[in-house]
This record gives C-alpha cells, structure tokens and sequence, in this order.
C-alpha cells in the first residue's frame, strides 16, 4: 500500500516537462542525483493503522522510532508474504479483492478517516525478466508484461566512486499492447553502474510496477489530502553498461 498520485500519463517516461501531448508516446530525460536524503515530515495518525480485506484484517502500528523512515509498520516483518531467507514466508495479504484503510479516531496531527480500494484480479506482471541481466545504454530496452492495467517501469544506476547517480519511471496502460521501449537517448543519460561496495554486484536496478488506474482520494483533518492506492513490484539487480 503506499501513495503514487504523481505518476504521468501512460506511454510516456518522467520526470521533466512532456515533450508532446500526453495522447502520443514521449519521453524525458531522468533526473540525476547526488547521494543523500530528502528531508520530509511524519505525521502521527493515532496508534495504529487497519488494514482490512479478504484475507482479514491486519494492523500497523505507528513506529516508536521517531528517527525512522517509516512512520507505520509491522515490526520485523511485513503484513502478508515473506522475503527469504530474512522474512520467513507467512500466508499473501494483498491478494485480489476489497480493502480498507482506517486509523480508528485518529492521532494528534491527522484525525480519523477511512478509504477502500479493489485490487484486480488481471494485474499486469513482468514477463522476459530472466534473460535481462547486462543491459547496453546505447539501445533502447524493451519490457513485456501480461495481464492488464497501469504499468511503470523503473531504472536506477548509480556509481557510489563518483557519488552520482541517475533514475528514471515510465509508465504504460492496455494501449501499448504488454510492450513498452524505454528510449535509447533515455538508457543513455544513465552512468555506467558502479560496484557495490559489501557485495560485488552492481548498483543498479530494474523494477515493474502494477498499479491501479487512479489512486483513492479523501479527505482528513489534518491533511490537505490523502491518497490510497496498491503498487505490486517486481525488481531485479542489473547491469547498465
């Protein structure tokens, strides 16, 4: 569960300002970063959030680490799944069908609301994964998927040595037909992936979003807006050469 209200249109690749109408298939160059964090501000929504779906109902406390990244999670685990061998594998949560999001009365800075979201049965989901592993900057790189919906595709490179790095997400619907070619000029502003320096792989990713055509919107005391959606994604260590 998280927030992408910010994605842009379909058939097109962000951020930066679209080079054509939002109709036609465009792109734009990725934004390169230095290595470091963004400031931002938690907000305190009371105890605990409840999700509720199929499956049940799953409860997220508020963390007590004030100096965390995450202001809402379960301890040392996650609410359905696993992550071997670190996170032993429990019984799915998110699995298709009705859900709810609450927080109860609420908390001192945001009060009580509630949303719900369906998540589809005929998701998108990666396909050709296994044979994308080196892949040439100078050429396009073209992502299959099946099933339906909204779909976004993420690269990341980074060279820790250099202390820069490069990202970039677009984003594809039913139109495209299950293929998206991330554009050679786009893979080409990424910097050759640089080492790790614990393990020896590369610093670079590869992910594939499923998402919901438009996030839940509402309303709660204390916030301007809220959003609720679902994200599924599958990510794979790679190489930009």
């Amino acid at each position: 569960m998280g927030t992408w209200p910010f994605l842009p249109p379909a058939a097109s690749c962000s951020p930066s300002v679209p080079t054509g109408p939002s109709s036609a298939p465009f792109c734009q160059a990725p934004i390169r970063f230095q290595v470091g964090q963004v400031p931002f501000q938690f907000l305190e929504a009371g105890p605990s959030l409840t999700v509720t779906g199929p499956a049940g109902a799953r409860q997220i406390p508020r963390n007590p680490n004030q100096d965390a990244n995450t202001e809402y999670k379960v301890p040392n685990s996650v609410v359905g799944g696993g992550l071997p061998p670190f996170i032993p594998l429990t019984p799915e949560f998110l699995v298709p069908g009705s859900f709810k999001l609450d927080n109860g009365s609420g908390g001192a800075d945001v009060k009580g609301f509630s949303a719900s979201l369906t998540i589809p049965s005929d998701h998108a989901s990666w396909t050709g994964q296994d044979a994308i592993g080196n892949i040439d900057r100078s050429q396009g790189l073209t992502i299959t998927w099946s099933g339906s919906g909204l779909v976004a595709i993420l690269g990341n490179s980074e060279n820790t040595a250099a202390g820069v790095g490069a990202q970039f997400i677009c984003v594809a619907g039913d139109a495209d037909n299950g293929s998206f070619t991330v554009p050679a000029w786009v893979m080409s502003t990424l910097p050759a992936s640089g080492l790790a320096t614990d393990i020896p792989a590369p610093v670079a990713f590869l992910g594939f979003g499923a998402t919901l055509p438009a996030s839940v919107r509402f309303q709660a005391p204390g916030i301007d807006v809220g959003y609720f959606t679902w994200f599924a994604l599958q990510l794979k260590n790679v190489n930009f050469q």
